[in-house]
């Protein structure tokens, strides 16, 4: 009976930060890529009906003998409606000369998303004495997983770029040969699960008390039980 106890208590208490884990995952082997620079950008998304911290985003890069900028926009909308209210986080990021190596590239980390739609956008303005790098692609969705109550969106290589906002241009305007591509990322993050408040949690514990008092031996469990039940007000949920 302590045990069947134990475990309903520990339970209730559990802790609000679940391990990190896989978010959502897209990884090819080594084949077709998207090139990043003036003309083009190239975008991918997803969505998750919980919120998850230490959010960390990577992505899939090459690029050729010369080494290759860009830049990054973590945006909650793309197309013509987007503007910098949407806009999450940008970085600029750098590629080490390696044609034609892989580098799993770091754009974002320590952020905390909560339930939502994604999209990350990758564009560089360099266009004939420089590059944005190339982004590994593939139109085969089997490799990409994803962790509970996340749904992948796939992705886009855009042209006719809105060069002041590039995750505002209209990606489904067929007129410049937009079409839709599965980039590899990589999206990783502890999800954040809610607790009882300390008077439930109390409530539920008394309450455990009381049924057993009921029982023979009542006085016996309860005394071991004592420590167990113990809780802290003042820890933080959620973050």
């Amino acid at each position: 009976m302590l045990s069947k106890v134990c475990l309903a208590v520990c339970l209730c208490s559990a802790i609000s930060l679940l391990p990190g884990a896989t978010i959502i995952s897209a990884t090819f082997p080594p084949g077709g890529s998207s090139a990043i620079y003036a003309l083009q950008a190239v975008w991918v998304s997803w969505s998750q009906n919980i919120s998850y911290d230490n959010v960390a985003i990577t992505a899939d890069l090459s690029s050729g003998s010369q080494g290759a900028t860009g830049t990054a926009y973590l945006t909650n909308a793309i197309g013509p409606g987007a503007n910098s209210s949407n806009l999450l986080g940008t970085t600029n990021y750098s590629l080490q000369p390696s044609d034609p190596g892989l580098q799993n590239t770091s754009l974002f980390s320590g952020l905390t998303l909560g339930p939502g739609t994604y999209y990350v956008t990758l564009w560089s303005p360099c266009f004939f004495n420089c590059s944005g790098g190339n982004w590994i692609s593939a139109e085969d969705h089997s490799h990409v997983t994803m962790g509970n109550g996340v749904t992948n969106n796939g992705g886009f290589v855009e042209h006719g770029i809105n060069a002041s906002f590039p995750p505002a241009t209209d990606y489904t305007d067929a007129n410049f040969g937009n079409f839709p591509l599965q980039s590899a990322y990589q999206v990783t993050g502890t999800a954040i699960t809610s607790i009882p408040e300390p008077g439930t949690l109390g409530g539920l514990t008394f309450g455990i008390a009381y049924h057993l008092l009921r029982r023979p031996g009542a006085s016996r469990v309860i005394g071991a039980l004592t420590p167990i039940i113990k809780f802290d007000d003042t820890r933080t949920v959620g973050g």
